[in-house]
């Protein structure tokens, strides 16, 4: 596996648990219809801290720029699919 490709991967992977983290934080919310991730009520500053207690030891302050990273990637205050669909009805 070449080099560019790995770090494709675990940056992905770090997205993911970026997700997660926000999810748990309720930063992001899952639509219980489609999956799409959206916006939800909390503050960032939520995620965070649920990054310090999973990553106490570690330097987290790289996966604080994700979880940053994928807050505005899905800031949408709700689900696009479930929109779509309501506006067509």
């Amino acid at each position: 596996m070449g080099v560019a490709k790995r770090i494709i991967e675990e940056h992905e992977a770090s997205r993911e648990t970026a997700i997660g983290i926000a999810l748990e934080a309720g930063v992001l919310k899952e639509c219980e219809n489609h999956g799409e991730v959206f916006e939800g009520y909390e503050d960032i500053g939520e995620a965070y801290k649920f990054c310090d207690n999973k990553f106490p030891n570690d330097d987290n302050s790289k996966m604080k720029d994700i979880i940053k990273e994928v807050v505005e990637d899905h800031c949408a205050s709700e689900c696009q699919l479930c929109a779509k669909n309501f506006s067509e009805d």
